[in-house]
């Protein structure tokens, strides 16, 4: 089964993509540091992390995964995912 996930808390999407992808127990998503109100880049190294966490973030919570998982592995450009708890 495959859910599309959108979240008005993380930036549009700019291309012919989805926010995130849901695929049975994965979550395929990529953020980076646009702000979501203005989709714009944002500025300054620390910013930008944060900006990009937060994005992340939206997209999890949207997907309600963080109600099942008690431990998140984040790989960058790689990949992300949960153990069940």
């Amino acid at each position: 089964m495959k859910d599309i996930i959108v979240t008005g808390s993380a930036p549009k999407p700019i291309g012919p993509y989805s926010q995130a992808v849901r695929a049975n127990e994965f979550l395929f998503t990529a953020q980076i540091e646009l702000d979501p109100n203005t989709n714009t880049l944002l500025e300054g190294d620390v910013a930008q992390q944060n900006g990009t966490l937060e994005n992340l973030k939206a997209s999890l919570t949207r997907a309600e995964l963080p109600e099942y998982c008690s431990e998140w592995r984040i790989a960058t450009r790689d990949r992300l995912g949960c153990r069940s708890t």
